[in-house]
Parts: C-alpha cells; sequence; structure tokens
C-alpha cells in the first residue's frame, strides 16, 4: 500500500487493541461508536456460531424473496396446503430472527429506523397524526398551494408535473432535517397522494421521489461519523465539504425525478383518488 502526501489511512481495530507503543504512528485515535469489524466463515478462529449466523442470514435473505415473488399466499409443495405470509410479517420474523441469534445488534436495528429509542415512540405517533392532518385537511391544502404555484410559473403540463415532482423532492428533504427519514417519509407520503391527484403525476413516481429523497440525506459527507472524524486528522475545509455534500444531494436528486417520470410517466391531467387507484 503506497501513501502520497495529504492522503489519510483509516485503520479500524477491536476495542482490545492495546496502543501502547505505537501511539506516535497514528495521528488519531478515537473509538467509533457501534463499529463492529467484519467476521469470515473461512478464518482460522470463526466459531460454529459464526457459520450459523451466515447460513441464517443466507437463507432468510432467499425466503423473503421468494415469498415476496410468490405473494402473500405461499402453497406447500409437499403436503399442498396454503398459508398466508405478508412480506412485512416475514421481514418482521427475519429481523427477530436475526436479533435473536445476534446477527444484528438492537442497536443496529434502532440505528436503521431512526438512530434511537424514542425514534420508536415518534414512528409510533406520525401515524395518529398523519391521520389528524389527513382529515383535517392539511396535506390537500398544501397540495393544492402547490398545485397552484406550479400553474403561476407555467402554463405548460408538462412543466408543471416536473415542478411538482422537484417541489416534493425539496419538502422531502427540508422534513428530513426536522425528522429522521423513516418518520418523514410517513408524513410526506401522504401529501404526494393529494398532489399526483391535483397534477396528474403518477402515484408511484411520487412515492419513489419521496423514498429516495427521505434517503439522500445520507448522501452528504458530514453525515457520516467517520468522514467527520478524518476531516480534522485530513485538514479538510468543512466549507468545501459541504459544498460537495450539497453537489452530490442535487445530482442524485435530478437522477430520481428524472427515473421516477421515465419509469412511471405523468397522466397529464388531474385524477380523483378512485382513478388513480384503477390506474
Amino acid at each position: 500500500l503506497e501513501l502520497a502526501a495529504g492522503d489519510v489511512l483509516l485503520v479500524e481495530g477491536d476495542m482490545t487493541f492495546e496502543l501502547g507503543e505505537h501511539a506516535s504512528e497514528f495521528a488519531l485515535v478515537r473509538p467509533v461508536i457501534n463499529s463492529a469489524p467484519p467476521r469470515r466463515t473461512t478464518a482460522r478462529d470463526a466459531t460454529a456460531m459464526d457459520r450459523f449466523r451466515a447460513w441464517v442470514c443466507i437463507v432468510g435473505l432467499l425466503a423473503l424473496v421468494v415469498g415476496s415473488a410468490l405473494g402473500p399466499t405461499i402453497v406447500s409443495v409437499t403436503t399442498g396446503l396454503s398459508f398466508f405470509a405478508p412480506v412485512p410479517v416475514m421481514a418482521a420474523a427475519l429481523a427477530f430472527l436475526l436479533l435473536s441469534t445476534k446477527v444484528l445488534k438492537y442497536s443496529d436495528a434502532l440505528t436503521a429506523i431512526g438512530g434511537a429509542a424514542p425514534t420508536l415512540i415518534l414512528l409510533a405517533a406520525s401515524f395518529s397524526v398523519n391521520a389528524a392532518l389527513v382529515n383535517s385537511g392539511v396535506h390537500a391544502t398544501l397540495a393544492q398551494q402547490l398545485a397552484r404555484f406550479c400553474t403561476l410559473v407555467s402554463a405548460s403540463t408538462s412543466a408543471k408535473v416536473w415542478l411538482g415532482t422537484v417541489l416534493l423532492a425539496i419538502i422531502t428533504q427540508v422534513t428530513t432535517v426536522v425528522f429522521p427519514p423513516t418518520v418523514c417519509v410517513v408524513f410526506v407520503l401522504q401529501l404526494g397522494d393529494y398532489l399526483s391527484q391535483e397534477l396528474g403525476i403518477s402515484g408511484r413516481a411520487c412515492a419513489l421521489v419521496v423514498v429516495f429523497s427521505a434517503n439522500l440525506c445520507f448522501a452528504a459527507p458530514l453525515a457520516n461519523s467517520i468522514h467527520v472524524v478524518c476531516m480534522e486528522a485530513g485538514q479538510y475545509q468543512r466549507g468545501r465539504v459541504a459544498v460537495i455534500g450539497l453537489g452530490m444531494q442535487i445530482i442524485l436528486t435530478a437522477v430520481t425525478i428524472v427515473g421516477a417520470h421515465v419509469h412511471f410517466p405523468a397522466h397529464g391531467h388531474a385524477l380523483s383518488a378512485d382513478q388513480e387507484l384503477a390506474l
């Protein structure tokens, strides 16, 4: 491994690593929370439990993929009996199996949905709050105002559709600054449904834009703890890093919007909820 001037070598070690006489060889030593160096089942020190965990991951992933491909009703080849197995239930069962066999840590599971235990409470409460917003007409009113703004900017139907999708992506990314991405999707998805009815955008395209835009907050380098740690050692300028992160988000947002319109073209006219559901 050859290093040039200005390069930063990141070495991840176990928590039992003793620095000792090698302290002078490192410019910065910091603990990384929830860090877990990869383990190989082919290594000499691999245990039988490590190999079992590997098979749990492989078999569980294949079962989830096959189950989602076959649909909620799975028919047994040997007995001919069928049983109802929705994909969310299968995914929850697989997650519980991964937690019980210690393939996945509880802290990692919390991180995947927002990062902390209070996020679970916020996520559970978001469904009832979102239902209240829908019943009070907040989503519908906001969608109407966005559609009216798009109409004032351009009279072209195509331009209104593209502008509405861009505004939806911007609102989603701004919302992720206040709420975790998982909670953000719960609120903004309903707004996307109403906006699709107002501007004639495909509901699937709006859902795709909301989901991808909510996860683009992780595309910024400052969102990664390892990047933040390396900034001090590498003497990176925070302003340049922020500009790079903003550029990455703009590019990925553009790719998401274009991809959504290519795969799910707009209808070109406003649709009712029943018409959108029929399509």
